[in-house]
């Protein structure tokens, strides 16, 4: 309705630019959850195909799948059409090429030419896909005349990857940052939130998963998580934050911005407190400084106004009554 109504001017193009990321950003977490499922059942000789029918009418894939590949359902394909098509409007690889297109005809950039960061960013999130050290993808490294050493990829792959036009990158070897921590986040959520729940589809999933990542700051500013508690900027005191596990670390983000970073505590009713976070010398020494001069002004308003201490009779008299002290 949008695209029909609305004048393809930079407004038009920020809609666009924001359709595109997001598209992106709900193919990529589908793939992501149902890859490791695939991956903690490879046991299993037969792949659930219906449970990849459902992903692919989850995004509104499944006739675009059956047009282009006239098959069952092969999970390879379905990850290939979700990830690297070109054409099809849901997949991860033609909507940061929208992406790029959008922040291009924002910034007036000539085609491969980028003058923002964010235009950087995207181009190299279009050209380039960071996998496993695993035996299908690289075999090993090969020297140079130079010394250089460059990763040899397995055939099969390197062909995948050139008929595809993306340029493969390889996690760095035992970097936990680069590869462990994106699994244990997935399974931190399989294992912890998934169980007991039903979802209608997509939206009610994310509503859900929202929700359970939610927490509100404390008065000390600090989140409960686990029956543990993190501290937080004590500006956050009373907002809702979103909690995030990756990896060995939680990860806490008001409006999309991470504010703080834990590494996640053992055991229970354990805390871990960041000097920063609190108000530091500057508020204490201002809170001071108040009440020194709250003091100082209470000090000279008594010393000017002197009470007169008179004798009882004198209100007796007034009153007409006789007082009791008590």
């Amino acid at each position: 309705m949008a695209d029909d109504t609305l004048t393809h001017d930079e407004g038009w193009q920020f809609l666009r630019a924001g359709r595109a990321l997001e598209r992106a950003e709900k193919t990529a977490r589908i793939v992501d959850v149902e890859y490791h499922t695939l991956l903690e059942g490879r046991t299993q000789h037969q792949p659930d195909h219906h449970q990849w029918m459902a992903v692919l009418k989850s995004v509104a894939a499944y006739e675009m799948y059956r047009r282009e590949f006239h098959s069952t359902i092969d999970p390879r394909k379905v990850a290939q059409l979700l990830v690297l098509h070109p054409g099809h409007p849901r997949s991860i690889r033609f909507n940061i090429a929208e992406l790029q297109a959008s922040l291009q005809a924002i910034s007036l950039a000539a085609p491969g030419t980028y003058t923002t960061e964010a235009e950087r960013l995207t181009g190299k999130l279009h050209e380039t896909l960071l996998y496993d050290r695993m035996r299908t993808v690289v075999l090993g490294t090969t020297t140079e005349e130079n010394g250089a050493r460059r990763p040899r990829f397995n055939t099969t792959f390197d062909a995948f990857a050139r008929h595809w036009g993306f340029a493969p990158r390889l996690c760095q070897a035992y970097r936990a940052k680069t590869k462990g921590k994106v699994e244990s986040g997935v399974k931190y959520v399989k294992r912890n939130f998934a169980p007991g729940r039903a979802f209608r589809d997509l939206e009610d999933f994310n509503e859900q998963l929202a929700a359970w990542q939610a927490r509100v700051v404390a008065g000390d500013w600090l989140v409960s998580i686990e029956s543990n508690r993190y501290s937080v900027p004590f500006g956050l005191i009373g907002k809702t934050v979103r909690v995030v596990r990756e990896g060995a670390h939680w990860v806490i983000r008001y409006r999309g911005q991470v504010v703080a970073e834990h590494a996640v505590l053992a055991g229970r009713a354990q805390l871990s407190v960041r000097p920063e976070h609190g108000p530091g010398a500057a508020a204490r020494n201002a809170r001071k400084l108040y009440a020194e001069l709250a003091d100082e002004v209470q000090r000279q308003t008594d010393t000017g106004r002197e009470v007169e201490v008179r004798d009882l009779a004198v209100y007796e008299q007034l009153l007409g009554t006789e007082l009791e002290v008590a």
